[in-house]
């Protein structure tokens, strides 16, 4: 009488430690595709985002401001028409700020409404902020505001965007291609007068909550980090250059977040100031 074929126990648990590595080597590869299909999402993202800015510019003649002072509504919800999102553009009341009482308590508010353009897919941000009676949709893309800190500050901002701003492409000395519009925000970035939020249609009063100032290093997490630019992705951050391009820019480049005046930049300070006069050569 033959016997049936069977594994033994030994030939067993080789067989199972044999799966276990390769599904641990195999895990870190998906992570790896999974990550790099959402920093290609990302980059998408800004780069719609710097057509829009083309278009608005060509309508309005220069970019958008960062927000503006009366009603605290930002580049984001101005960009609206250029994004395809003209009914939503024309539900928001201009006349009325945003956190004025019972004005941001229903989920229906525009400025509730979740924009993926708005959003990189490696962010851990939640879809919608409440805060209080405020609800408002997320977002992982500050405006330039420049080299100064972006809350707080009463200096003159150097960037294109900033509170009531109206810059032209030919105020843009240092050439457009040299010059930083918008960046990166990760949702846990330390702010001085909120928690890191970054949302896409007003500042509420916390201008960091829109835009951001390369005066902290890249991904900084210490000291004068505030209003920063940062990201998940590993190494760096996206931005959006004047020009319409992206570019990914490393938490190592040189930078003097110290610097006081502009003899003193590094060179990401450069980036981010339209009329420093000083020349970046390649950067990329």
């Amino acid at each position: 009488m033959s016997r049936r074929a069977g594994f033994t126990l030994i030939e067993l648990l080789v067989s199972i430690a044999v799966i276990a590595i390769l599904l641990a080597l195999l895990l870190p590869a998906v992570q790896q595709v999974r990550e790099a299909a959402r920093r290609t999402q990302c980059r998408s993202n800004l780069k719609q985002l710097g057509l829009a800015l083309h278009n608005y510019h060509d309508v309005h003649k220069a970019f958008p401001p960062a927000w503006v002072g009366q009603n605290d509504y930002a580049w984001g919800a101005f960009l609206l028409p250029e994004l395809e999102q003209s009914a939503l553009f024309r539900a928001i009341d201009f006349r009325i700020r945003p956190n004025a009482p019972n004005v941001l308590s229903s989920s229906n508010h525009p400025a509730a409404v979740v924009l993926p353009i708005f959003v990189c897919p490696s962010d851990a941000a939640p879809a919608k902020w409440q805060n209080g009676d405020l609800l408002m949709g997320t977002a992982s893309y500050a405006a330039s505001y420049g080299t100064g800190p972006a809350v707080g500050s009463m200096e003159q901002p150097t960037g294109v965007m900033f509170e009531n701003s109206r810059i032209r492409m030919a105020d843009v000395h240092d050439g457009v291609s040299n010059t930083i519009a918008v960046g990166e925000r990760r949702w846990d970035e330390p702010s001085e007068d909120s928690t890191g939020q970054t949302v896409w249609c007003a500042a509420f009063g916390m201008r960091s909550l829109v835009a951001g100032s390369a005066g902290p290093r890249i991904n900084a997490r210490t000291g004068f980090s505030h209003g920063g630019f940062s990201s998940e992705h590993a190494g760096g951050a996206h931005f959006l250059v004047c020009d319409g391009r992206v570019l990914f820019l490393s938490d190592t480049i040189a930078g003097n977040p110290d610097a006081t005046v502009r003899d003193e930049y590094g060179l990401y300070q450069k980036l981010a100031d339209r009329s420093d006069g000083e020349s970046v050569g390649a950067f990329e």
